[in-house]
């Protein structure tokens, strides 16, 4: 379960204590946006796109947090 505010240190938290995977992650904030304010968001990336670059970021480094900005959306 994702908390209600998300920030960096809690995002590398969960990560590293495996509560959640990128795609994971992916998929509760797509749940959370698809319910928010449409008005909210300029544009918004294909789900697929994303869930693409997660896996590519699977593959690349595979450990949680291994890299600076690990699994942090942008």
């Amino acid at each position: 379960m994702l908390p209600e505010m998300i920030d960096i240190p809690t995002l590398r938290r969960g990560y590293a204590e495996r509560r959640w995977s990128p795609a994971e992650l992916l998929t509760m904030l797509a749940e959370r946006m698809d319910k928010a304010d449409p008005a909210t968001f300029i544009a918004r990336a294909p789900i697929t796109a994303l869930f693409k670059a997660a896996a590519e970021l699977i593959a690349r480094a595979p450990e949680p947090n291994s890299l600076p900005l690990w699994g942090i959306p942008c």
